[in-house]
């Protein structure tokens, strides 16, 4: 939506219209920094509402303003910015009790799913560009998931481009708040993240006024934007993935997925997360999932609900000799770091700690797709990044993480 990064225009707060400002816009990677002389209280650090009228971009709302610099001299100037900015062409969005009947997000992550677009049509001789809808699912009886594949043309002085663009909506039966909204589509994140490798910043996200129809554009933090180098599918078409409807729904209906599922992608979103607290977060996510999903679920003491697991433990590490002795060291190192217990005679390196952090989110993550529906193809793929990861990668890792000041 944003396709530079300065605007211009003028700003005002709530009942203050005769007293506008003027105002320049800076985007810096979705961020918004407000650049103003308005006239505020000199110890206000924060603004609940501005409103403003800018060139190319319409009517805009901004909503908890913070302002993050302010200067006085012979001008009073400020640096703000805001949590949440609405746009439309024609009106401004009120904020406060705003309702949403629908988003539309606009994601290049989306086309990595969407294996057809648009063709050269040889006997009209041009190029087919119209929106095709490539999935609708209902996913329960409030929501409803559609993907799109869309087009944009893009053009310079050498040519012009037809772009391919991957559109992701969810409609609602009953009314719901924006931040209901956007954590609806934070849950879509959080399936990336778990299963692809991540997803990028949306383009725009969209909803439409219910007073007059009207489209306006929302702009927010999406700190669960991002990639990363963990992903399990490698190549993914959602046309070709048959058993994509039930999984997604139950990723959106299993209240209980989403509990374990949380726990582990802590362990992706935290950028400098300790070695110590990504394995107390992998025991955690084990023992919710053994404690919710397990057939027997019966067994109180660590290792014996290790020991119920061993098949699946050994066929992703064939390391393991022992499924004995490793489940006994789990409960050291758990109790070692959980428990306090440091009289624990535990050896273990921060190295190892890393690898068994690995071992049980794939344990758990193999046993949870199997709930949410994969098909047994997919299973295996699940099942042969993890013993990638113990058969290709630890031995190499390994030799590389050696330190001759200390080894």
């Amino acid at each position: 939506m944003f396709k530079k990064d300065k605007y211009y225009g003028e700003i005002w707060l709530p009942n203050k219209e005769g007293q506008k400002q003027f105002c320049t816009i800076e985007v810096v990677e979705n961020d918004f920094f407000l650049n103003t002389i308005l006239l505020t209280d000199l110890l206000q650090i924060k603004l609940d509402i501005i409103y403003g009228v800018f060139n190319d971009l319409g009517c805009l709302t901004f909503v908890n303003c913070n302002i993050i610099r302010s200067e006085t001299g012979v001008v009073k100037y400020k640096k703000i910015c805001p949590d949440y900015v609405f746009a439309c062409a024609n009106h401004f969005i009120e904020p406060k009790g705003i309702r949403l009947k629908s988003i539309e997000i606009e994601n290049n992550t989306i086309n990595d799913f969407i294996s057809n677009f648009h063709t050269m049509n040889p006997l009209k001789d041009k190029v087919e560009v119209q929106n095709v809808q490539i999935n609708k699912i209902n996913i329960n009886e409030d929501l409803t998931l559609s993907l799109f594949k869309n087009y944009g043309i893009e053009t310079n002085r050498f040519g012009t481009n037809i772009l391919n663009h991957g559109i992701l909506k969810f409609e609602f039966n009953y009314e719901k708040s924006l931040l209901q909204s956007i954590e609806i589509y934070r849950h879509f994140q959080k399936f990336c993240i778990m299963f692809f490798f991540g997803i990028e910043k949306f383009n725009y996200f969209k909803s439409n006024c219910l007073n007059c129809g009207e489209e306006y554009y929302i702009v927010f933090n999406d700190d669960l934007a991002f990639t990363h180098n963990q992903g399990i599918f490698h190549k993914f078409s959602f046309k070709n993935f048959d058993s994509f409807p039930s999984v997604i729904s139950n990723w959106y209906n299993n209240e209980d997925l989403k509990y374990c599922f949380d726990i582990i992608i802590e362990n992706y979103l935290s950028k400098k997360v300790s070695r110590a607290r990504r394995f107390t977060n992998s025991i955690s996510s084990f023992e919710a999932f053994y404690k919710l999903f397990s057939v027997e679920s019966k067994h109180k003491k660590l290792n014996k609900r290790i020991f119920e697991y061993k098949d699946i433990f050994c066929l992703m590490d064939p390391n393991i000799v022992e499924i004995e002795e490793f489940s006994r060291k789990m409960i050291r190192i758990r109790d070692f770091y959980v428990h306090g217990n440091r009289d624990q005679k535990t050896e273990h390196s921060s190295f190892e700690l890393l690898y068994y952090s690995l071992l049980l989110d794939f344990v758990v993550i193999r046993e949870l797709s199997t709930v949410l529906g994969f098909a047994d193809n997919d299973i295996k793929k699940i099942e042969n990044a993890g013993i990638s990861v113990f058969k290709n990668q630890l031995p190499l890792n390994r030799l590389i993480n050696e330190n001759l000041i200390i080894d």
